[in-house]
């Protein structure tokens, strides 16, 4: 897998001999991992350059980190995959934040259900369609299944193909990764206020519809303390336990708890941000 700008290359995502290399720009870090063995694995990149961490992993596992401080830009005029591979690729997302551990492993079981924010593409290389005969079946599909909405929030109609060439002909019918369709997520009712470093939610729902449960929050168009916009999301991972919300976020060995039964209070950890109005945010559960 690699981005391109122009002629040259910006990235590259590539496994042979028993290892899997991550090169861009004066950045070319790898790892042994055995993707060859005629199983199905779970192959995940994660890049954020705000924390100047670079992680990548296998089947859920961390196998490599390096540092991104000598990456450029990642994105390009063209990107592709699959290149002299002898296998099968099943989903491929593209999000523009960097997700957290606990969201990685749940993708690893299930696709994304299209509507994550900061989500860009999901070729999943399926959609499903009614026959002639009227019976909904599933088909080849080269089109991204991301689920595209207006500016009031509405969904519209949008087909957008993210191959190039027709690879009908090429698609395995008979072998699957071993994944779950989408419906992965839940969108939970919420309102919101901030002051200054300080982001104030109130989950609008019953304690105990998410007493024992993995929540996430993304938040986009975050400044820092001069003013400018973050590029992309920012995520957070919480979990809530009882009366208590714990964020995994930041320091996993002494996570944030706030003693409320549906209100999270989260004072933003270095490198410091500032909400202004407005930020659109979203919410998930599992």
């Amino acid at each position: 897998f690699g981005t391109a700008m122009g002629d040259s290359v910006t990235m590259q995502l590539a496994f042979s001999d028993g290892a899997i290399r991550f090169t861009a720009d004066d950045v070319d870090a790898f790892a042994s991992a055995n993707l060859t063995d005629g199983n199905w694995h779970h192959c995940v990149l994660v890049i954020s350059k705000t924390y100047n961490s670079g992680t990548l992993y296998i089947d859920n596992r961390l196998i490599l980190m390096f540092p991104t401080i000598g990456i450029g830009a990642l994105a390009g005029t063209s990107v592709w995959m699959a290149d002299g591979l002898e296998g099968n690729i099943d989903d491929v997302c593209l999000f523009e934040q960097a997700l957290p551990a606990e969201l990685i492993a749940e993708y690893g079981k299930q696709t994304p259900n299209g509507e994550e924010m900061g989500l860009i593409n999901l070729l999943t290389f399926s959609r499903v369609k009614r026959n002639s005969s009227g019976v909904m079946e599933q088909v080849f599909s080269p089109d991204n299944q991301r689920v595209f909405r207006d500016a009031n929030g509405k969904v519209v109609e949008k087909v957008q193909p993210l191959l190039i060439d027709d690879l009908t002909p090429q698609a395995d019918k008979s072998n699957y990764a071993p994944v779950r369709d989408r419906g992965l997520l839940t969108n939970l009712p919420f309102n919101w206020t901030y002051q200054e470093s300080e982001l104030l939610i109130n989950i609008k729902t019953q304690p105990r519809e998410i007493n024992k449960r993995t929540m996430y929050l993304t938040v986009r168009d975050v400044e820092d303390l001069n003013g400018n916009r973050l590029p992309s999301p920012v995520m957070w991972t919480v979990y809530a336990n009882l009366n208590s919300i714990v964020c995994l976020l930041g320091s996993p060995s002494r996570p944030h708890k706030v003693h409320s039964k549906q209100r999270m209070r989260r004072r933003l950890l270095s490198p410091s941000r500032k909400f202004s109005n407005p930020v659109c945010i979203t919410m998930w559960s599992i």
